[in-house]
């Protein structure tokens, strides 16, 4: 566990209050999405809500009674907020480029001094961006370490006063490490803070896609021999140990897994209507920018192809791509005169059509001028450092 303090404000552009205004305003929202907890349980939804239709199971907010909840000491829960507002998906997309695992962004946002949830453990690494406000901290460690999410047991509750007790300030940036025990309390003010879970992968991901990886041996493939006697079982066991151990013992194990996870990771779906559903595919502006939306993509140089594995799929590119590819390959936005450059500017009607159809295949976004540049200071702590510490 580790805090880094920061500057008042610097995490404001993440979620303005205005923003999550809107969000709630104009969003249709599903039980799962959307809670309200307060003392560690959650709110029943029909006391803040309607549902559009008994059929259907989206609801909207009745704004007044949700407001009087977070009043009475609710707190609000907002799940996947990264897929609501782009600078949190932004900051999202940045973290699984950095630390090349899967993100989730969750706001919680409070109101009064009372507990939303009682003390727990997540799961996951837990990177908590206090934006607005301040909120209490309690953090006891853990009970078990390395908790997993399928577990064959469960963290015993800790015991005892915590380990460590501070107020996070707006600005404030906290790592929660996997399993330990911590509870959250607002001061009494209006507070907002988001957290950024972090799955990383364990031994046992490891092990599952190393099995995977043998479905090409016939040993693994053949039915187990449930019939067979004692002895000749026991023989068996032995052969698909030996597999097992000579596949993970075999060069670059992790590092091959780690490709193989990075190139099935989802991206960030972003939608470039109209020109994805047009066969020109760009904007008519003379020089629009271009950001990949696979954060953890892979690319493989071959002497007369290269490969993009992004989003589960594989794409082919002429060796001429390489260069364009590479430039996207940083995650942030590049004028199309820039990668055209990059390609040695011999050929920018072959560039246009490249990145027409890298934009209609969904892994590049487009944007019609600079998107807005992310604040300096929010690097004064590489997200794979904090993570690192824990």
């Amino acid at each position: 566990m580790k805090v880094f303090r920061g500057t008042r404000g610097r995490f404001g552009h993440l979620l303005p209050w205005p923003a999550l205004n809107e969000i709630l305003h104009r969003s249709r929202f599903e039980p799962a999405r959307l809670r309200l907890a307060k003392a560690g349980e959650m709110i029943p939804a029909d006391r803040y809500s309607s549902r559009l239709s008994p059929d259907q199971p989206y609801f909207r907010i009745r704004h007044n009674d949700m407001a009087r909840q977070l009043g009475d000491g609710a707190t609000l829960v907002l799940n996947s907020v990264d897929e609501l507002y782009a600078p949190i998906d932004d900051l999202a997309a940045d973290l699984e480029h950095v630390l090349r695992e899967q993100v989730q962004v969750n706001c919680y946002t409070s109101f009064g001094p009372q507990r939303g949830f009682g003390t727990h453990w997540d799961d996951h690494e837990v990177l908590v961006f206090q934006v607005h406000g301040r909120k209490r901290w309690r953090v006891y460690g853990p009970t078990r370490i390395h908790p997993a999410r399928r577990d064959v047991e469960q963290p015993p509750p800790p015991g005892g006063e915590p380990r460590a007790e501070f107020i996070l300030d707006a600005g404030d940036l906290l790592h929660i490490p996997r399993g330990w025990w911590h509870d959250v309390t607002a001061v009494d003010e209006p507070s907002l803070h988001l957290t950024a879970g972090v799955t990383p992968a364990t031994g046992a991901d490891l092990i599952a896609w190393a099995t995977d990886q043998l479905l090409r041996c016939e040993l693994i493939r053949q039915n187990l021999p449930v019939h067979a006697s004692a002895d000749d079982q026991q023989r068996y066991i032995g052969r698909l140990t030996d597999a097992l151990v000579r596949e993970l013992g075999a060069a670059q194990t992790i590092t091959r897994f780690r490709a193989s996870r990075d190139a099935l990771a989802p991206a960030r779906s972003h939608i470039c209507l109209p020109w994805s559903a047009t066969d020109d595919g760009l904007p008519p502006e003379a020089d629009p920018f271009l950001r990949l939306t696979a954060p953890r993509a892979v690319l493989e140089d071959r002497d007369e192809t290269t490969k993009l594995a992004a989003d589960g799929h594989v794409y082919s590119f002429a060796a001429q791509a390489r260069p364009v590819l590479r430039a996207l390959l940083d995650g942030a936005p590049h004028p199309l005169s820039e990668l055209s450059a990059a390609s040695g500017g011999s050929n920018p009607e072959a560039i246009h059509v490249l990145c027409a159809d890298l934009i209609r295949a969904g892994i590049v976004t487009v944007h019609t001028s600079r998107p807005a540049p992310r604040p300096a200071d929010v690097d004064e702590a590489p997200a794979s450092k904090v993570i690192a510490c824990g």
